[in-house]
């Protein structure tokens, strides 16, 4: 029993480790994969509601400039990379729908593995620092990836200059 609980222990401290290696960028974008049931379609949802995070409360430490559809960060590209590459999340390309011209490119489907799973629990979700962010995000996530576009379109207009799209917004 006592070697049960030592393997325990260090499993907890293993964890830890890898929550202190993360950058915010990519402890958030779990946070969101959890809120949302553990996978979201699509990079840009990922990408519009990092933005309003940041916008909001300045916690992700990284830049957005205006894309072809709002909002864009090489930062939120490379840490979504990263997370894969870690195994903490699996990134799986899913066909491109037929309906609304807004979806130009390729989608993808993010879902949190089993290790990003145990990562993201370990996120002291009653802390100060974490809890009304997340209760943000938990709001955003149960949005559509198009009535975030518009929220964002009407509420941070110089990041809509670029869009390819902002014509069906007016």
């Amino acid at each position: 029993m006592r070697r049960l609980i030592v393997i325990k222990g260090k499993k907890d401290r293993d964890m830890k480790t890898e929550i202190k290696k993360l950058r915010p960028v990519e402890l958030w974008i779990l946070l969101i994969l959890r809120a949302a049931g553990g996978e979201v379609c699509c990079k840009t949802k990922i990408m519009k509601i990092l933005f309003l995070l940041e916008r909001v409360y300045g916690i992700i430490g990284v830049r957005f400039e205006p894309y072809n559809y709002g909002p864009w960060s090489k930062d939120v590209e490379d840490a979504l990379r990263r997370l894969v590459e870690l195994g903490l999340v699996e990134e799986r390309e899913l066909p491109k729908p037929q309906d609304g011209p807004e979806h130009t490119g390729l989608m993808y489907l993010y879902r949190l593995t089993e290790k990003g799973r145990k990562v993201v629990e370990k996120i002291p979700l009653k802390d100060p620092k974490w809890r009304l962010p997340y209760s943000d995000v938990e709001f955003f996530v149960e949005w559509d990836v198009r009535d975030l576009m518009e929220y964002i379109y009407v509420n941070y207009p110089e990041y809509a200059v670029k869009s390819v799209i902002k014509d069906k917004f007016s």
